[in-house]
């Protein structure tokens, strides 16, 4: 797996989280501002998932290169797999409640069916990105050792 891949794949997630945050919070300020009703639960949680992005692209590029020692790459998979998963409840939870709206048109509206648009995209570079990782862990497989000459029979390491 080639590091321009890898890198491409995240400057992808910040820039689609950048944007993510800011049709998320144009909804939220929207139901904040006015005598509306409050904003829905699936509209704030896509307010967190692009935060939750850029917290986890930092860790997941900056601790291997500041603190080499700190970092495991099973809780970056799993970080990744996270995302995917937050991105795919979010962007479901946003279509469900804005197809259930009576009336929806605007750019408030739009900007609802951008962020879910966005979201389900950021769900597929999560999902790729912790395959490409899941790969990358396991791609060497299960090792098995063969007996030397000096070993006997039973001392076969697995």
């Amino acid at each position: 797996m080639s590091r321009a891949l890898i890198t491409s794949f995240r400057v992808f997630q910040g820039l689609m989280a950048a944007a993510g945050i800011a049709l998320a919070a144009y909804v939220v300020n929207w139901h904040l501002r006015g005598p509306h009703l409050s904003t829905p639960p699936s509209i704030s949680f896509l307010l967190f998932s692009p935060v939750f992005t850029i917290s986890s692209i930092l860790y997941i590029e900056l601790t291997p290169r500041f603190a080499p020692n700190a970092i495991c790459p099973m809780m970056s998979l799993s970080i990744e797999v996270l995302n995917s998963i937050f991105y795919f409840s979010g962007f479901i939870a946003v279509a469900v409640c804005l197809h259930d709206l009576a009336f929806c048109d605007g750019s408030v509206c739009m900007a609802g069916r951008g962020a879910a648009v966005l979201a389900a995209a950021q769900f597929s570079l999560w999902m790729g990105s912790a395959i490409l990782a899941a790969k990358n862990i396991f791609k060497g497989g299960r090792q098995i050792k063969l007996p030397s000459r000096g070993q006997g029979a039973g001392d076969t390491e697995l």
